[in-house]
Formats: structure tokens, sequence, C-alpha cells
């Protein structure tokens, strides 16, 4: 098979999970204002939600064009091939040893400009490899050179089936039922100090497994917790890809 068609079925069957579940939402008002309102904005979402992160961002409702964040390994090109699919754009990224500071840094800029010309970005703050549900510098960097708020975003359903891969990924069923949940808007100085990135990096992080957490209680799923920590690291890492 190959990776065009890979893509291609996948989308049709995320697209036909979509459509079929019995959804509820809990605080869209807040993205739905960020649309209206035109306003740039960084969707947050765990690297295991991204099968079904497209539904966070409803078209229907005026939400404006939307990039991801997606590595440039062969994983990262056909999860950039699905998310076309959904209509959703992608901003590559390096995945390689030898490209990973360059194409980190590219990939960064070119968040930070489509931010500052109104756009939107979605990153996942534990990808491409974790630790799961430990939220890395990448979001905090760009949202504070960028000014633009993030907004933490997890959907859930049930029955799905979670992978035993690093992220456990969430893969949905169609006719389930499903939920998603909106979190409060972060909004990063500017000017702060390397101690204040760690706030607000942990404040991301406890955000985003506040509503996922919530998230899998409204499907009644058992809440899966997140990963031990990593080690501290030597410097920022700028690259979360969606693979």
């Amino acid at each position: 098979m190959t990776l065009r068609t890979a893509a291609w079925l996948i989308a049709a069957y995320l697209g036909l999970c979509r459509v079929s579940m019995r959804w509820r939402w809990v605080n869209k008002d807040a993205a739905q204002r960020l649309w209206r309102g035109k306003s740039p904005v960084i969707l947050a979402l765990w690297h295991n939600r991204v099968p079904l992160g497209p539904s966070g961002w409803d078209f229907s409702r005026g939400a404006p064009p939307i990039k991801v964040m997606i590595s440039k390994s062969k994983d990262g090109e056909l999860i950039a091939q699905i998310m076309r699919r959904m209509a959703v754009g992608a901003i590559r990224g390096s995945s390689t040893k030898a490209g990973k500071q360059k194409g980190a840094t590219g990939a960064l800029r070119e968040m930070v400009r489509r931010l500052k010309d109104g756009g939107a970005v979605a990153i996942t703050p534990d990808g491409p490899r974790g630790p799961r549900m430990r939220a890395q510098m990448g979001a905090i960097q760009v949202a504070r050179l960028s000014g633009a708020p993030i907004l933490p975003f997890a959907w859930s359903c049930n029955p799905a089936k979670a992978f035993d891969s690093w992220d456990r990924i969430l893969m949905p069923y169609p006719f389930a039922k499903a939920a998603g949940v909106y979190g409060e808007l972060i909004m990063v100085p500017r000017e702060i100090s390397d101690d204040d990135m760690e706030v607000w990096r942990l404040k991301l992080e406890n955000e985003l497994n506040r509503v996922s957490a919530a998230a899998d209680r409204l499907v009644g799923r058992p809440y899966l917790a997140p990963a031990d920590p990593a080690p501290p690291a030597d410097g920022i890492e700028t690259e979360e890809p969606f693979a």
C-alpha cells in the first residue's frame, strides 16, 4: 500500500468517526470568540489526541485555516498527508540529528511569523517522542515570541483503542460517545526569565492534563496518567511536531 493510499484510507476513516459520533462540547465559546475575532491562536493538544485533533478546529463555525508542526520523518509525512485531507496544513520540522536544530529553528520562525500575521497553528507539546503528556518548552517559546494565546484542547471517546505506543495514541471507533473540552487561554508574557518559562510550561502541562481527564470522564473512559517526567534538558527544546 502506498503512503498516499494509506493517508486517504485513514483520513476517510477518521472523517467517518468524526461525523458519526455523539459529541458533547465543553467551553467551546472560548474557541468561538477567537474565531469570530480572527485572532491568532496556538491550539495545544497531547500527542495521543492527534487523530481527531482537527475536530477541535470547527471550520463550519468560522475557524480560520490552521497549520500543525510535523516532523520530516516518514511517519510525519503520513500524518501530514492525513491532515491535508482533513483541511489542515503542515509546517515541517526536522527529525534528523544533523538537521534537527536547523529544522526546528526554521519551523519555529515560520510558526511565529504565521501567528504575527494573524494565523493559527497547532502544537503537540509532548511530541515527537515524549515523555507522554509532559510539556516541552516549544509551545511556550512560540507563545512568548508571537504574543498569541495558547488554547488547550482535548477530545475523548468511548469505545476507543489505545495503542501500545510511547504516547498510548487513542484511535476512535465510529458511532462512539465523544467529548471535546477546551481549556482556559494561556497568555505567556513576552519578557520572562528562564524560571518563569518553567512556571508557564507547568501551567500548560497541568491545563492539558485537566482537560484530558475531563474529556475522558465525560465519556466514561479511564484516564491515562502522564508518564514520568524527563530529566532536565541542557537547553530549551523548540521542536514539537505532531509526529
